[in-house]
């Protein structure tokens, strides 16, 4: 139990000096002497827990990427607007993993893997909700839907997340059912 607790600890003051390092620089230009120094830990300790500094990075996305996949598991897409207020909160409660691996020192490409989770489960159910539109149309029309709310998403939280999270999610959500025609919060 005890050797959990210094483990978790070990592994947080390595994501946070990481973390802090990529505010300063591209992680490929983070060394794990510089990881160790800013952690206050030897080199040893790091290669206990991680390969290198990709592989640290990896564990983070993974992690990050994980976490997006539970919400999207355990989401009521049929309330678009208390579904988006989940993954704000979210993102206001990771803060620093988020805006450090989507800057330009991290991984911006993580949103479009996060969009691609997201699309896996949400796709058919704006198809559902757009009869009469070709499969291409309503592509067309849920990417220009996915990139406009990641570019809000995003925006919100290299903002500092001032706006409560709750109407954050409702803007998108009329955003959302105006690009869509449709007029009400509740997708079938």
């Amino acid at each position: 139990m005890k050797s959990d607790a210094r483990t978790r600890y070990t592994e947080k003051v390595i994501r946070d000096s990481f973390l802090s390092l990529l505010k300063e620089k591209h992680y490929s230009r983070i060394t794990v002497k510089e990881v160790c120094e800013r952690a206050e830990i030897n080199r040893a300790t790091f290669y206990n827990h991680y390969k290198d500094v990709y592989d640290l990075m990896d564990h983070m996305e993974d992690a990050l990427l994980s976490d997006v996949d539970t919400l999207i598991q355990e989401a009521d897409f049929t309330d678009l607007s208390a579904h988006l207020t989940m993954l704000l909160s979210h993102m206001r409660e990771e803060g620093p993993v988020w805006l450090a691996l989507i800057s330009e020192n991290g991984k911006p490409e993580i949103l479009t893997e996060i969009g691609r989770h997201i699309t896996h489960a949400s796709l058919p159910l704006l198809k559902a909700n757009m009869k009469g539109k070709s499969e291409q149309e309503v592509r067309f029309l849920y990417f220009f839907i996915m990139n406009g709310s990641v570019g809000v998403m995003s925006q919100w939280l290299q903002g500092g997340c001032r706006i409560p999270e709750e109407e954050v999610a409702e803007a998108l959500t009329e955003a959302i059912g105006r690009c869509t025609g449709r007029k009400s919060r509740r997708w079938k």
